[in-house]
């Protein structure tokens, strides 16, 4: 009975060697009589099933290894894009730093010449490196600006001689100075 199980079941020893006895009744080894495919047929088409499942997962396994590889990809890409941010923020954060400092610079240089400030030449706008014909140029402006006959009222004409005067003598020191 086990026997007969046996032979019934397709790609079974058993099975392999009860069609080689019935299939030689004058048929081909390939087709039986009433049309279903014989043993040998039946065993390239095994043989042809377990080369495309071999295929198949050999393929599968490529495609495990190529998705494998391009997370791996994505991974490193990601950081490095990190490392580039943190870089630029870096660079921004150096390049406001030295923005800074350069605006105290041009503050302090703005402020005074020579690392001093000179209240003598602060008092009628100029600086201790003013060229004498600027310096001239100005003391022409304050003169005309502030000459006492150019002012009506007795309050603002003494205010004006004031500043006048006070201007005069602050253009002549500085002019000694330039010597």
């Amino acid at each position: 009975m086990a026997k007969q199980e046996a032979a019934g079941r397709p790609g079974s020893a058993a099975a392999r060697s009860s069609g080689a006895q019935s299939g030689s009744g004058g048929h081909s080894e390939k087709t039986k009589a009433n049309g279903q495919p014989g043993q040998a047929e039946y065993n390239a088409l095994l043989r042809t099933c377990e080369k495309l499942e071999s295929e198949l997962n050999t393929l599968r396994q490529r495609q495990i290894d190529n998705l494998a590889v391009a997370r791996q990809r994505q991974i490193e890409m990601d950081a490095e894009i990190q490392r580039l941010r943190q870089r630029h923020i870096d660079d921004l954060a150096v390049a406001r730093q030295r923005q800074l400092e350069m605006d105290a610079e041009i503050q302090r240089l703005r402020s005074s010449s020579n690392g001093q400030t000179d209240p003598l030449f602060s008092k009628v706008y100029l600086t201790p490196t003013a060229p004498r014909w600027l310096i001239l140029d100005v003391q022409r402006a304050f003169r005309i600006r502030y000459h006492p006959d150019k002012h009506e009222g007795s309050d603002k004409r003494s205010q004006a001689e004031k500043v006048f005067q006070n201007a005069e003598q602050i253009f002549r020191k500085i002019l000694e100075l330039k010597k």
